[in-house]
């Protein structure tokens, strides 16, 4: 396998990996990236009058924060998908067990009438 093979087989598993952290710890992710945030913030305002080329520094800046952001989405979206998927299951399941439910008592139902009718004829022969 080659490295590019290798590498997105690893990307692969720390996402799947990823989503049942997330999923336990939104909260806890959620003020990871407040405090991310904050501190880009901080070394931005700290660092700005230290640099000569304004310009530049700023649209790095900008692609540093950007690129928090969208990681902070595709994190929350695969947590809120993972999400999706449990309550998908357990709503399967549910239906599994009211058909399972409704199996027996349309068999209960179908035994009950087989009995009224055998006393009927039972009734009617006597």
């Amino acid at each position: 396998m080659r490295w590019h093979g290798i590498l997105f087989l690893e990307l692969e598993k720390l996402i799947k990996n990823s989503g049942g952290f997330l999923a336990r710890n939104r909260n806890f992710v959620e003020m990871m990236f407040l405090v991310i945030y904050a501190l880009e913030q901080l070394a931005i305002l700290l660092i700005l009058p230290l640099i000569e080329d304004v310009i530049l520094f700023i649209g790095v800046s900008v692609l540093v924060v950007l690129t928090t952001i969208a990681m902070d989405r595709f994190l929350l979206k695969r947590s809120l998908d993972l999400k999706n998927e449990e309550l998908n299951n357990l709503e399967l399941s549910k239906v599994r067990e009211i058909n399972k439910l409704n199996q027996k008592i349309t068999n209960m139902l179908v035994k009950q009438e087989k009995l009224k009718r055998k006393r009927w004829k039972n009734d009617s022969e006597k």
